[in-house]
Parts: C-alpha cells; sequence; structure tokens
C-alpha cells in the first residue's frame, strides 16, 4: 500500500472506515465470523464495524480481499462500494413501517428486493422481505401468511427464520388455528437450535408466542413452563426487549388464571421495559393487555384502564399495527364503557371493532358477545338474541380448545340470563366437551338449565 494511502488511513474517522466496511460486507453477502475467518473474530469485527477499533493494515488489506474490493475504496470511498445507499434505503422503508406508513413501506421493500438481488446481498434481501410481509400483514394482505412462509421454506439467517415464524405463528393463532401455530413456533426453534449466531431477542418472542399458543390449547402447564425458561434466559443476557416478551405472555396466562394481581404486576414490568424501547407497536398491545387486566381487578379500576386503552389506540395509529391489535383495542375500550353504563359508546366501539376483525373468529366472538350483552342491559331481548346466535355460528367454527371451551361456557351464562335456555344448555354442553374445562362444574350446569327447562314446560 503506498503512503498516500497509509497517511490518508491514518487520518480517516474509524466510524467511518468502519461503516464502509460492513457496506461492503453486506453487499458481499458475507457474515462477520466469515470475514474474519482463521484470524478476527466476529466480536472485534463488530467493535470495528461500530468504529471502536482501528484495524491494523494487514488486518484491513485482508478483509479488502475477501471482500474482493479494492482497498482504496475502503479508505477512500468510492460509489463502487454497492451497498450503503440500497441498505440506507431499506432502513427508511423500516421506519415508514414503524412510524404507521405500511403502504410506504411496501412499496419501498419490494423495490429493494429487487435491486438488492442484483448485488448478492442476502441480508439485505431478507431484511427487504421481512419488512414487506409485515407491511402486508398490517394493511391486512392475505398473502403476508404466504410470504412468511417462502422465508421459512428458503435458507435464511436465524434472525429472520425466528421473526417470520414468529410473525406466522401469532397470524394462525388469531385465526383460530392454534395447532398450526404450535406447530410453526416448535418446528421452527428446532431448526435454530444448533445455529452459531441466533438473535436471541427473537428466540424468546418466539418461545412466548408459543406459550400463548399452548395456553389457549389447553395446556396452561407447559405454557408456564415455556415463559419461565425465556424469561431465565431473557434475563441471564439482560435484554429488556426479551424480558419484555416473557413478562407480557406470563401476565396474559396469570391473568386467565385468575391471578389478577400478579399479572398487573407482570403487565407492569413489561410496561416499564418497553417505554424504554423503540417498539411503539409493542408497547401499545401491552398497554391493551395492561387495560384488560385493569378490568378484570376487583374491584375494576376503569378509569386507568380508558386512560391505559386511549393512549394505546393513539400509539397504534402511527405505528406498523394491523387491523387486529386496531380491533383488540377497540374492543377492550368497548368494554370498558359497558361496565361504567355507558351502552351507546360501547356498543359503537364493539360494532367498530367487528367491522376491523374481518374474518378473525375470536375477535368475532367477543364483539358479538358484547353487543349482546349490551342489547339484553337495554332490555331488547331480540337484539340480545340476534348477536348471541350469530356469536354460536362463529363460535362453531372454532376447534375444541381451552379457547373455544372458555367461550362455550361464557356464552351459556349469557344465554340463560338472556332466557334462551334451549341454547344456553347447547352452549355449557359444548363447553364440556372441549379441552380444558371442569366437565363435572360444566355438566352441573346443563342439568341445572334442563330442569329450569323442564320446570318452564
Amino acid at each position: 500500500m503506498d503512503r498516500e494511502l497509509v497517511r490518508q488511513l491514518e487520518a480517516l474517522d474509524p466510524k467511518l472506515l468502519g461503516e464502509r466496511i460492513r457496506t461492503a460486507r453486506v453487499a458481499a453477502g458475507m457474515t462477520q465470523p466469515e470475514l474474519g475467518e482463521g484470524s478476527v473474530s466476529a466480536a472485534h469485527i463488530s467493535r470495528i464495524e461500530r468504529g471502536e477499533r482501528r484495524p491494523a493494515t494487514k488486518v484491513l488489506i485482508q478483509f479488502a480481499e475477501r471482500l474482493r474490493v479494492p482497498i482504496r475504496d475502503l479508505i477512500v470511498g468510492a460509489d463502487a462500494v454497492d451497498g450503503r445507499a440500497v441498505l440506507l434505503r431499506v432502513d427508511l422503508a423500516e421506519l415508514d413501517l414503524v412510524g404507521g406508513n405500511p403502504q410506504k413501506a411496501l412499496t419501498a421493500a419490494r423495490a429493494i428486493v429487487d435491486e438488492a438481488a442484483s448485488l448478492g446481498s442476502s441480508e439485505v434481501v431478507e431484511r427487504a422481505r421481512l419488512i414487506s410481509a409485515t407491511a402486508r400483514e398490517a394493511l391486512a394482505d392475505p398473502s403476508a401468511e404466504s410470504d412468511y412462509q417462502e422465508l421459512l421454506a428458503e435458507d435464511v439467517s436465524a434472525r429472520t427464520r425466528l421473526r417470520a415464524a414468529t410473525a406466522l405463528s401469532s397470524l394462525r393463532r388469531e385465526s383460530g388455528d392454534l395447532s398450526g401455530a404450535i406447530e410453526i413456533a416448535r418446528q421452527t426453534l428446532d431448526a435454530v437450535a444448533g445455529a452459531v449466531e441466533v438473535g436471541i431477542d427473537e428466540a424468546v418472542k418466539l418461545q412466548v408466542t408459543l406459550a400463548a399458543a399452548l395456553f389457549e390449547a389447553g395446556d396452561e402447564a407447559g405454557a408456564q413452563a415455556i415463559c419461565r425458561d425465556a424469561l431465565a434466559v431473557a434475563e441471564n443476557l439482560d435484554s429488556a426487549a426479551a424480558r419484555a416478551a416473557a413478562y407480557w405472555n406470563m401476565s396474559v396466562i396469570q391473568a386467565e388464571s385468575g391471578a389478577i394481581d400478579l399479572a398487573l404486576d407482570l403487565a407492569r414490568r413489561a410496561l416499564h421495559l418497553l417505554e424504554s424501547q423503540d417498539g411503539v407497536r409493542h408497547l401499545a398491545r401491552m398497554r391493551t393487555q395492561l387495560g384488560t387486566i385493569l378490568l378484570r381487578a376487583d374491584p375494576p379500576h376503569i378509569d386507568e384502564a380508558k386512560s391505559m386503552l386511549d393512549l394505546a389506540g393513539r400509539e397504534l395509529e402511527w405505528s406498523s399495527a394491523n387491523t387486529v391489535d386496531h380491533a383488540r383495542n377497540t374492543l377492550v375500550l368497548a368494554r370498558a364503557h359497558f361496565m361504567e353504563d355507558d351502552a351507546e359508546r360501547a356498543r359503537e366501539h364493539a360494532q367498530r371493532a367487528l367491522e376491523m376483525a374481518g374474518d378473525l373468529p375470536l375477535v368475532q366472538m367477543a364483539g358479538l358477545t358484547l353487543l349482546g350483552q349490551v342489547a339484553a342491559s337495554s332490555g331488547d331481548v331480540d337484539g340480545a338474541r340476534t348477536h348471541y346466535v350469530e356469536a354460536i355460528r362463529v363460535l362453531t367454527g372454532i376447534g375444541a380448545d381451552r379457547g373455544a371451551g372458555q367461550m362455550w361456557f361464557d356464552l351459556g351464562n349469557l344465554l340463560d340470563e338472556a332466557g334462551l335456555v334451549d341454547q344456553a344448555r347447547d352452549a355449557y354442553r359444548r363447553a364440556a366437551s372441549s379441552t380444558g374445562l371442569d366437565v363435572r362444574t360444566q355438566s352441573l350446569r346443563v342439568a341445572v338449565v334442563e330442569g329450569r327447562a323442564g320446570s318452564n314446560a
């Protein structure tokens, strides 16, 4: 290397040099371990790329040879160092997604995929494809699911695989396909178990996503065990995002189990951690969950819940949230209005949530049931009957699992209160045949309803 290049190298800002090395490495489709193989550790390369270390001249020459770029391009800079402009565009597309503009993010990401493919940069292509799939999910585009499936079917990085699996498993769970959600999560966790570089935050998030599906399927013990393991891993690695995910899902499980005080504590811990992160969508979803738990407290904290839900709604508006996130937040807010005897606002919010829900059975079921309760509270028995019958139609399409069983039981109570004896009896029987419930309790309730029906005959 000539003296002038040596002089320029000595005067070069290490951060700028690190950025050029990283840009060239990404453009070459090379990982940090591959770049430093046999001579420099991945950790040291990471510090070089962040500008915290200046590479020795011999090491820099070795990097240039492996990256197949002139060393002058790394020192002086040149338009020939492909990828930096594309990387910037990927970052901007991701910011559009997080900032609540999924259509703009989708358009940019699809263009980037076409251009980045010619550079041979797998990292750039994977990021753009994941942004594209997430943007489609936010736009309620059904093709998002196939996008995630394609990523999982290909030889992508462990981090991309984990993110795609988490999103796809969540989509399956939201649609009522619990077995599919569980299978995707388990297969992916098994597939990446031996990977050298696994993004631990993503691994923990997939673990707790699996736990949520297991819980809804009736395996409460398995769900809690996975959450505890995930939390232990996150604590050891000092990962705020991973700890928040574990706290969050454990909070849901404890709330469903009736441990409201513990659920509140866990939810508030998760919220505190998420407030220090950049994930606006996750923060808003956590606020929605906390609002749900606050309404279940004894006595319910309605005003605090409404404040939490209103704030979550505003955050969802400018995040990458999908229609399910909006529908759930609106539905919980409708429940809060109903609990404070504001039937009109409860009805408006419940109807709006149903419009957002589309074909998602769990949200549809909750919305229709709430509308039935609102109608019944106003003395509109026919209206309550109509909503409950429609809720039964939706619920019949859900398989026999813990979530469906509990909903059948709750619906049976509401039908019974509305005087719909035959429908209540059928609901209790369906609850008794579902998993994760006390069959003796359900059978007793069926007998009580049948006895009432006999006395009325």
